[in-house]
């Protein structure tokens, strides 16, 4: 669920991007540099500015528009609230829970907002640690990096495998475009 929606949320985030090699995607069309450097697919020349909930960006493609990153996540996260409380029937609703967001969003530090998440989500909630699956997977020795005897069975190595299922079946969606 969280791959799905974290596609569904990219839609926003990676909006008038594609996922193609194509001039289109060129953030910079002036500066041909790039074009050498980084191939002009989804929005590597831009960086991961349109990833960063916290960021503004200008898109050169449309002039100097300034794109608000906190707009479109809200946006992003108010619809899949949404959608997730039209399945399930239950739960506060967006009026009600839509300034908790608002405070995790315009949160300017990742950390504050891991935290404000918690806070909102309550007790209850195991503590976040960004490497707590990578390192229940593999062993970081001296030597280098290897698997862990178990690591079939890992959550690290469970995401990935649904990670490429999901890729797999969204490219058999969209072959045709």
């Amino acid at each position: 669920i969280g791959i799905a929606f974290h596609t569904y949320a990219d839609t926003w985030s990676h909006q008038n991007f594609t996922g193609m090699q194509e001039e289109w995607n060129a953030v910079y069309p002036w500066y041909n540099v790039f074009k050498s450097i980084v191939p002009n697919i989804g929005h590597a020349e831009a960086g991961h500015s349109p990833d960063v909930i916290s960021e503004s960006w200008i898109d050169y493609r449309f002039g100097k528009t300034k794109i608000n990153n906190k707009e479109r996540a809200i946006k992003a996260v108010e619809k899949s609230y949404k959608a997730f409380q039209s399945k399930t029937g239950k739960g506060t609703t967006w009026a009600d829970m839509r300034a908790g967001f608002e405070k995790i969003i315009n949160a300017d530090d990742y950390d504050k907002r891991i935290k404000l998440v918690r806070d909102l989500l309550g007790a209850g909630i195991p503590p976040y640690s960004k490497n707590v699956w990578i390192d229940a997977a593999l062993d970081k020795g001296a030597e280098g990096i290897t698997m862990k005897s178990d690591f079939t069975n890992t959550h690290w190595y469970g995401f990935h495998q649904a990670a490429k299922i999901h890729l797999s079946k969204a490219v058999d969606l969209i072959k045709e475009i």
